[in-house]
């Protein structure tokens, strides 16, 4: 699904647009990290895609699911989309928990 999200909304990555994608890819990779990981080592357009739209306006829920999906379900011809990704998405996840602490 992200690969064809990102394919056709090349023109259209801002705003509210991109935090819809900011969403999907979060929850994307959280439910299907190693699909995704197996892709990405085949296309370097969609790392970037990726590692674009993981933020701190995507739930952190999913941001630290991610981390662990990046650890426990990393393909090991993938290790350095693996690393990347946790790494994007523990700093995200922070951020996110860290706005969610100020806004109580």
């Amino acid at each position: 699904m992200i690969h064809k999200i990102n394919n056709e909304t090349s023109g259209c990555d801002d705003g509210f647009y991109a935090e819809g994608m900011t969403d999907v890819v979060a929850r994307s990779l959280a439910a299907d990290f190693s699909n995704i990981a197996k892709s990405a080592k085949k296309d370097s357009q969609l790392v970037e895609f990726v590692s674009k739209h993981l933020n701190s306006s995507a739930d952190w829920k999913d941001l630290d699911k991610v981390v662990i999906q990046s650890k426990n379900s990393c393909p090991s011809d993938a290790t350095e989309f693996c690393k990347r990704i946790g790494g994007i998405s523990k700093k995200a996840s922070d951020e996110a928990k860290e706005v969610t602490k100020k806004s109580k």
